[in-house]
C-alpha cells in the first residue's frame, strides 16, 4: 500500500511540471500544457525562476496536455514556466468590464443642467420720429433644463435639450442714454428646445466633444418699451458648442458645455454665451 507521503510527493511532482517546458530537441520544444488551453498557432511565453521572459514559442501540435512548439524568439530551457498572453480583444473586454470608465458609451443617456448666459441684443434701427437710434443691451441670466442623448456611432451622438430661461437685459449707455429713447430694457421668459450633433474626440473619463445645431424659443411672457412685443411669439436660433462629459462611474457622468448662440434677426439680433453644467445617466 502506498503511503500518503508517497502520494503527496507524486502529486506535487506532477504539479511542478505542469505548464512547463519539458525538453528541447532539434529546435522543437516539448511542453506540458497542464491546465492551459492551447491550439495550433497559439503563442506562449516562457518564464524563468525569476519570472523573467526568456522566449516566445508558437504551438505546432497539441495532444492532450502535451504540445510541441517552434521557437519564435529567445531561448527556452527545461523547467521554464509557460504563460499564454491574452488576445487583445479579450484583454480589452476584461479591462472594460473591470473599469469604472467603459470604453464605449451606452446607446442613450438623460440628465439635468443649470445654465448661466451672457446675452446681448442689438437693435440697429430704433425709430422715434424724426430720429433713428442704435441700441445695444446686455444681461446675465439663468436657466434650468434637461437633455437626452442618443448615440449614432462610436464617436457621434445627438443631443436634444429643453430649457426654461429668463432673458432680462438692459442698457443706460450710448443711445440708450438719450432722453428721447424709452428705457432700454427687455424682459422675456422663454421655453427653448434645441438639438445638436456632437463628435466625441477623447476617451473616458474625460470625454471632450464639439457640436453644432439649432433650436426654437417660445416666449411665455414678454415686456419691453423698445420692442413691439406683440410680434414676438417664437424665434429660431443657431449654435455651436464645445463640452466635456466627465465620467463618474459606469452609468453616471457630469456634463459641462460652453455654447455660442445666435438669433439672426435683422431688427433685434441676439447673441449669447452660455455655460451649462449638471448631472447625467446612461442607460
Amino acid at each position: 500500500m502506498k503511503s500518503p507521503l508517497f502520494i503527496f510527493v507524486l502529486f506535487f511532482s506532477h504539479l511542478s511540471f505542469s505548464q512547463t517546458v519539458v525538453s528541447i530537441k532539434n529546435g522543437k520544444v516539448l511542453l506540458d500544457a497542464g491546465s492551459l488551453e492551447l491550439s495550433p498557432g497559439d503563442q506562449v511565453l516562457t518564464l524563468d525562476s525569476n519570472n523573467k521572459r526568456r522566449s516566445i514559442l508558437q504551438i505546432r501540435q497539441v495532444k492532450g496536455t502535451k504540445a510541441t512548439a517552434d521557437i519564435v524568439k529567445g531561448q527556452p530551457a527545461s523547467g521554464h514556466t509557460l504563460l499564454k498572453p491574452k488576445r487583445k480583444a479579450q484583454a480589452k473586454k476584461e479591462s472594460d468590464e473591470s473599469s469604472d470608465y467603459p470604453v464605449r458609451y451606452r446607446k442613450q443617456a438623460y440628465g439635468f443642467t443649470g445654465s448661466l448666459a451672457m446675452n446681448t441684443m442689438k437693435i440697429p434701427n430704433f425709430r422715434k420720429s424724426p430720429n433713428t437710434y442704435s441700441l445695444e443691451m446686455t444681461g446675465t441670466n439663468f436657466g434650468v433644463g434637461g437633455f437626452y442623448d442618443y448615440k449614432l456611432t462610436q464617436n457621434i451622438s445627438a443631443r436634444a435639450h429643453g430649457t426654461l430661461e429668463l432673458f432680462d437685459i438692459k442698457s443706460t449707455s450710448g443711445d440708450c442714454a438719450n432722453p428721447n429713447v424709452p428705457d432700454c430694457t427687455v424682459q422675456f421668459t422663454q421655453l427653448g428646445g434645441y438639438g445638436t450633433i456632437n463628435y466625441q474626440f477623447s476617451p473616458a473619463p474625460y470625454r471632450f466633444w464639439a457640436g453644432a445645431g439649432g433650436g426654437l424659443f417660445v416666449y411665455l411672457s414678454k415686456k419691453s418699451p423698445v420692442l413691439d412685443t406683440e410680434q414676438f411669439f417664437f424665434n429660431s436660433m443657431l449654435m455651436a458648442s464645445f463640452g466635456l462629459d466627465y465620467t463618474l462611474n459606469k452609468t453616471t457622468f457630469i456634463p459641462v458645455s460652453f455654447e455660442y448662440q445666435v438669433i439672426p434677426d435683422k431688427e433685434a439680433g441676439v447673441t449669447a454665451l452660455v455655460l451649462r453644467a449638471g448631472w447625467g445617466k446612461t442607460f
